[in-house]
């Protein structure tokens, strides 16, 4: 996955979320999916966006890095 987002599928947001939702369900490498949740929601070169499936995810990848308060605002940045 590493490898793939380094090339064409980088520039779409769905390919950062689609790795960081496989990272957030087989609980793996969680620290690194967080940065691509938050890349999913915000990033500009990918055409990032806030919606319901980016969002959930990156909470789920909050909570699970221990960052409790920020997954239960359920946003994807802090105010």
């Amino acid at each position: 996955m590493r490898r793939d987002l380094r090339g064409w599928a980088g520039f779409f947001w769905q390919n950062w979320q689609q790795a960081a939702d496989f990272c957030a369900q087989n609980k793996v490498d969680l620290p690194e999916a967080l940065t691509w949740a938050q890349r999913a929601v915000s990033d500009p070169f990918s055409g990032g966006e806030e919606n319901f499936t980016t969002l959930a995810t990156l909470a789920r990848l909050q909570a699970a890095n221990g960052n409790a308060a920020d997954a239960a605002k359920g946003r994807g940045r802090s105010p």
